[in-house]
C-alpha cells in the first residue's frame, strides 16, 4: 500500500510539474528528425587523465508522447577513448626447456654438424616495471528517450551497447629475476658442446602483460542536453559511462564529453 501510494505521488508530481512547464513554439527532436554527433571527452584510467573522441547518429522514430515532450531515437556511435600513459609493476613465471647441441669429433664427424644432444630446464619467477599505453575503439548501437523541457533545449537518457576493440603496448624498466646466457665450449675438443637460453623469452606476465590487441564488450550510459543556437546547430554536453570499454586489463572510457549536434529536419 505504501509502494502504490509513493507511486501516486510520484504521478501526481511530475503531471503537475508538466503543467507548469512553459509552451513550446517547436519541438527539436521528433519522428523523422536525423542527429549528426560529434564530441570530445575526458574520464580517468589507473590514475591517468583519458581522452575520448565520439562520432555518431540518431534518427528518432516515435514522438507525441508525455504531452507531446517526449520522443524516442535510435542510432550509433563510435568512441575512442586514448588511456594515455601509467605505469603497472607486474610478475611473471618462466618454466621450460632449452636444447644443448653438440659435436661427437671422436667418431670422425666429417661434416662438423651440431646436433641436440639434450636438453637443460629453466625454472622462475621475475618482475619488472612497465610504462602502458592504451587506447580502446568502441562501436555500439544506442537507443535514446528525449524529453524537451523548454524551447530549444534537448534533454535526453542514452543506453547502448556493443563491442570494442583494445589496444595496450608496453615499455619495459626494472627488470629483475630473469637471466640470458650462452655457452659455446671451447676446450673440449672432442665432444664440444654449446646452449643457449633466455628466461624474458618464455615469461608469463600476470597481467595480460603478452597481450597486445583484444576484444570486449562496450556499453554506454549517460544523460544529456543539446541547446539549438540555430535552427540546424546545437552545443551539446554529456555525462555518464561514455564509450565503455570493459577489457580483461583495465576499463577505459570518457565520463563527460562536450560537443555539437548538426540537425537535419
Amino acid at each position: 500500500m505504501k509502494k502504490l501510494f509513493l507511486s501516486i505521488c510520484l504521478v501526481a508530481s511530475f503531471a503537475t510539474a508538466q503543467a507548469e512547464l512553459p509552451a513550446l513554439t517547436e519541438n527539436v527532436f521528433t519522428k523523422n528528425t536525423t542527429l549528426v554527433n560529434g564530441a570530445i571527452g575526458i574520464g580517468t584510467l589507473a590514475n591517468s587523465t583519458t581522452f575520448g573522441q565520439h562520432f555518431g547518429m540518431e534518427w528518432g522514430i516515435v514522438d507525441g508522447w508525455l504531452d507531446n515532450r517526449a520522443s524516442l531515437g535510435v542510432g550509433f556511435s563510435i568512441d575512442n577513448v586514448a588511456c594515455g600513459n601509467y605505469v603497472e609493476f607486474m610478475y611473471g613465471t618462466y618454466d621450460y626447456y632449452y636444447p644443448i647441441y653438440g659435436k661427437n669429433l671422436a667418431d670422425g664427424d666429417r661434416h662438423n654438424s651440431w646436433e641436440q644432444v639434450n636438453k637443460g630446464h629453466r625454472e622462475g619467477v621475475g618482475s619488472t616495471w612497465a610504462t602502458v599505453s592504451q587506447d580502446n575503439l568502441a562501436f555500439m548501437a544506442n537507443c535514446s528517450f528525449h524529453y524537451q523541457f523548454i524551447d530549444k533545449l534537448d534533454t535526453y537518457f542514452t543506453l547502448g551497447f556493443g563491442f570494442a576493440v583494445n589496444f595496450r603496448s608496453y615499455d619495459y624498466w626494472g627488470t629483475e629475476g630473469f637471466e640470458e646466457k650462452s655457452y659455446e665450449s671451447t676446450s673440449d675438443t672432442k665432444h664440444p658442446r654449446k646452449w643457449s637460453y633466455n628466461d624474458y623469452d618464455h615469461v608469463v606476465w600476470n597481467k595480460n602483460g603478452s597481450n597486445g590487441t583484444g576484444a570486449s564488450f562496450a556499453m554506454t550510459s549517460t544523460v544529456g542536453a543539446r541547446y539549438y543556437f540555430t535552427d540546424n546547430w546545437a552545443a551539446k554536453a554529456e555525462l555518464g559511462m561514455i564509450g565503455g570499454a570493459f577489457p580483461t586489463w583495465g576499463t577505459g572510457l570518457s565520463v563527460l564529453t562536450l560537443g555539437v549536434t548538426y540537425r537535419f529536419k
